[in-house]
């Protein structure tokens, strides 16, 4: 016997249902639910997070939005802080290196100095002639010629260095930033970080396709316009210091 609602069944206390099984249904129970199976729960476990007064107020003054956006947005700050962390261990890195740079250089100039001879102050006549500049032979690894050297350097080969270590600088600009912030690495931002022309720099991709590939391929989520209005990007990067200090 299964009613509709309780108050209909107000008269029949002396009776009660069963199931087929011959156990009582449960009291209450309309009909229409007597065969309704039971409801699954939208999660298989909800998980309740007890906090003290001073961390609550914390976390309701933080951000905006319901608890579960908070909670998003904590999330996010924590994988942007740890971005920044690995960026600073990085140029820490590099700093440490341009500092043992420095002082290789340092000594190389120094021992330069003792070895050369002292000479007397000889009388002439007439001023002494230029010396011709020596010729620099081209280095066997560029990756050790300082940027010092290599910025007004125009020997064979220094080109594709400016372009590389340009690359290098935008690459590392972008480290941590957000999207809209980065420069995409078109010709004409490493033309005006090398100092090299578009020819130059249309070479250079040609013969090194793997590096063209990487940089379409690293472009592809910017924009047509992301670096407009961002002006000359020498004024917002340098070449890596892990190369040693230097003026464009």
């Amino acid at each position: 016997l299964g009613h509709q609602n309780t108050s209909s069944a107000a008269n029949y206390e002396d009776y009660y249902c069963v199931a087929a099984d011959g156990k009582a249904l449960e009291i209450g129970v309309l009909r229409h639910e007597l065969e309704a199976k039971p409801k699954q729960p939208k999660a298989e476990k909800r998980t309740t997070i007890y906090v003290d007064g001073l961390l609550k107020e914390r976390f309701e003054a933080f951000g905006s939005g319901t608890h579960k956006e908070k909670i998003t947005q904590l999330l996010d700050a924590a994988e942007r802080n740890s971005s920044l962390e690995r960026q600073l261990h990085s140029s820490n890195q590099r700093l440490e290196l341009a500092r043992q740079h420095i002082e290789l250089l340092k000594a190389k100039q120094v021992e330069t100095v003792m070895a050369q001879p002292s000479q007397g102050i000889a009388l002439q006549s007439k001023p002494a002639p230029k010396s011709e500049p020596a010729h620099t032979p081209i280095p066997d690894d560029w990756r050790k010629m300082s940027n010092a050297e290599l910025n007004g350097s125009h020997i064979p080969g220094s080109a594709d260095e400016k372009i590389r270590r340009s690359i290098e600088a935008v690459q590392e600009f972008n480290a941590g930033l957000d999207k809209a912030d980065q420069w995409s690495i078109t010709p004409t931002v490493l033309q005006k970080l090398s100092g090299s022309n578009a020819n130059r720099v249309k070479d250079y991709l040609s013969r090194h396709p793997d590096i063209a590939q990487m940089l379409k391929q690293y472009n592809s989520g910017f924009g047509y316009h992301q670096n407009r209005y961002r002006g000359d990007p020498r004024e917002a990067m340098r070449w890596a210091l892990a190369y040693g200090e230097y003026e464009w």
